[in-house]
């Protein structure tokens, strides 16, 4: 499709929704629509809107409306706009997962009818997909961040599938987003589907993630399924190879071991990724847990851990009306940041700062820090204010906001 065609496709720059979300540029096309950054003019702020528009089955009329190309299409335009629509009922009702961390699931605050089509919104996500990091890096990412990556999305994963039921089915380089402070957040739920409820219903295959169930309609799915797909994604980014396709391999085609091509990689993590990718599910792990422990991913953390030496955590004020410095912490002491010159740390005398507005702690044996909001103005990471009264745990190099960007910091770590 030439670039003056496709442009006739697009909402327009400008282009004004709802009567608060303002399109500033096309971001993503898939199978199923388009994915807009958009300025909402009431939160005054970044969103990304995806809209329903499948282009092999409708187009877009000089008013802006999407409708189906001929009648023969509507039915499968109907089917595909209620998809669209369970897609964005699925996100809402995971915003906030894990419910022990920062939301690693794309949180949605709208969704909404407008040109005969659907649209829901999202938070903006300040940073680029695992595809965009493997174009950087042709040869595979670091052993260690991919054992990073992989324990955190088998634990989110995991309760994905075991408190919520649910499977994403699309897992793959493309659908997980890294963001400006390296957290991993699933994105693209149009497959996901409660586990109790998805034999008869199509999908769009990324074939080299994909497993041999789900090529057909009949086939059982389960958490097996998404095992197989990230265990192919990991070894993606650690090799910069592709696993071949389900039916490439039913024929005889082969991938090559991962401790084969990464002498850094032990037998029995590439013994772990083997069990992963066995074509038939029966014979495969089942589990995000298993995965997670066949792996040893715990004890190779403590590894690294140990090797870097001892770990000493700091903040570093970055916005604030005090001012901006790095100061060492204490490990496994709760630090209370607030207005009061009680305070463990002093963030300044302003009115929209609690007294007692949050609290950090570091556990030493994880590398990572937990923090408690205790305000009526918020603490915010990613843009998500944090439950009030929970703790949270946050990674190394998370940047926190008080308010209303009244103080920032970051959390980090140096060793010695």
């Amino acid at each position: 499709m030439d670039d003056v065609k496709r442009n006739m496709l697009l909402l327009q720059p400008e282009t004004v929704l709802e009567g608060r979300y303002k399109v500033l540029c096309d971001i993503a096309s898939g199978g199923f629509g388009t994915t807009y950054k958009v300025w909402d003019e009431q939160d005054k702020v970044e969103r990304a809107m995806k809209e329903y528009f499948p282009q092999n089955l409708s187009t877009r009329l000089p008013d802006g409306r999407v409708v189906p190309y001929s009648k023969s299409k509507q039915e499968g335009f109907e089917h595909g706009k209620l998809r669209f629509v369970e897609e964005a009922e699925m996100i809402y009702h995971l915003n906030g997962l894990p419910k022990n961390g920062v939301a690693r699931i794309v949180m949605l605050t709208d969704y909404f009818g407008a040109n005969d089509t659907k649209y829901y919104v999202m938070e903006y996500i300040d940073g680029k997909s695992l595809y965009n990091e493997l174009c950087e890096n042709p040869n595979g990412l670091s052993y260690i961040k991919v054992i990073n990556y992989l324990n955190e999305l088998c634990d989110t994963l995991d309760e994905l599938h075991t408190k919520h039921d649910i499977f994403h089915r699309d897992i793959s380089p493309e659908n997980i987003m890294l963001n400006r402070n390296g957290h991993l957040q699933l994105i693209d739920f149009g497959n996901a589907r409660n586990i109790s409820a998805i034999k008869g219903h199509t999908i769009n295959l990324k074939v080299n993630y994909a497993p041999i169930e789900q090529y057909t309609r009949q086939g059982e799915q389960g958490s097996f399924t998404d095992v197989y797909s990230l265990a192919a994604t990991a070894y993606h980014l650690l090799t910069g190879q592709v696993v071949p396709r389900v039916d490439d391999r039913l024929d005889g085609v082969t991938y090559v071991p991962l401790c084969e091509i990464k002498p850094e990689i032990s037998e029995r993590v590439s013994k772990a990724f083997d069990h992963a990718l066995e074509i038939h599910a029966k014979n495969r792990t089942q589990t995000m847990r298993e995965f997670k422990q066949e792996l040893g991913i715990e004890e190779l953390l403590k590894k690294e851990r140990l090797k870097r030496g001892k770990a000493i955590p700091y903040y570093k004020v970055l916005v604030g009306d005090v001012p901006q410095s790095i100061k060492c912490l204490e490990s496994e002491r709760e630090l209370v940041l607030g207005r009061s010159k009680e305070a463990d740390i002093y963030v300044g005398d302003n009115q929209f700062i609690g007294r007692k507005h949050c609290s950090i702690r570091f556990n030493e044996e994880e590398e990572m820090f937990y923090i408690i909001d205790y305000s009526k103005n918020g603490t915010y990471i990613d843009n998500k204010s944090l439950p009030q009264g929970r703790e949270v745990k946050v990674s190394v190099g998370t940047q926190v906001i008080l308010a209303n960007h009244i103080y920032e910091f970051e959390l980090g770590v140096k060793y010695e």
